[in-house]
């Protein structure tokens, strides 16, 4: 049997890995530009208000030009202009305890049974 552990041990690479360095192409890489399509820029929209109420995790809400807003563990921006869509979708995570609150529009479903169909904007 002590055969097979020194055959074991030889096959185990035991080397220990060195220490890395900063890398010096991020420098040259350059940062990524998203640009919306003219689909996402004709969806409606709404100006929100929008709550991060995780005490300890920091979430990104994408806006409707593509552009990522961090937010910190309690943090709140106001004037974020988001689509519907992506409002409803947040509100309808609410309920799995999600924890990214959109403020000042109103769900679809609730904004459907108040409004006359066909006006919702």
């Amino acid at each position: 049997m002590s055969n097979e552990n020194e055959n074991y041990t030889n096959q185990q690479d035991l080397g220990i890995s060195k220490v890395h360095g900063p890398d010096s192409s991020w420098a040259r890489s350059r940062p990524v530009v998203l640009t919306p399509s003219e689909a996402r820029l004709k969806l409606s929209s709404s100006f929100v208000t929008v709550r991060n109420t995780s005490p300890d995790q920091r979430h990104v809400v994408i806006d409707r030009n593509l552009q990522g807003h961090e937010l910190q563990p309690g943090e709140v921006k106001q004037n974020v202009e988001m689509t519907n869509n992506d409002i409803d979708y947040f509100h309808g995570r609410r309920k799995f305890g999600h924890p990214v609150i959109i403020e000042g529009k109103p769900r679809f479903e609730e904004e459907t049974k108040s409004a006359p169909v066909g006006q919702r904007k």
